[in-house]
């Protein structure tokens, strides 16, 4: 059981932020994205803001059917609903490239033996 728990030692290392973002690109992934049910996290929208200001979208409406669609592979549908999914793709593949590897790479102090 000891050996089991140093092989999880690194993956519980992982900052929280990097399984958030890995668990929204996989739902991405995996979501339809022509579904008309898809949720929109757009805060913006939930706040009513694009209708204030007399908007009929706000500036991040559609990128989460474009990333969908982009990591579907398809990129002309994915840049028709919002031409930064490529961009937004990158950056968050980027980031959690990072954050898995400042974890990997990150000492932490030796484990005390149980008494």
């Amino acid at each position: 059981m000891q050996h089991f728990a140093s092989l999880l030692r690194p993956v519980r290392r992982v900052p929280f932020e990097a399984w958030a973002w890995t668990a929204g690109l996989l739902a991405l992934a995996l979501a339809d994205p022509e579904a008309p049910g898809l949720l929109s996290v757009c805060g913006w929208r939930w706040m009513g803001v694009p209708g204030l200001i007399g908007l009929e979208h706000g500036p991040g409406c559609g990128l989460g059917h474009a990333v969908a669609f982009l990591l579907d592979g398809r990129l002309a549908p994915a840049l028709d609903a919002h031409p930064l999914a490529p961009f937004a793709v990158a950056v968050l593949t980027g980031r959690v490239g990072t954050l898995v590897r400042e974890a990997a790479f990150r000492t932490l102090p030796p484990r005390r033996a149980a008494p």
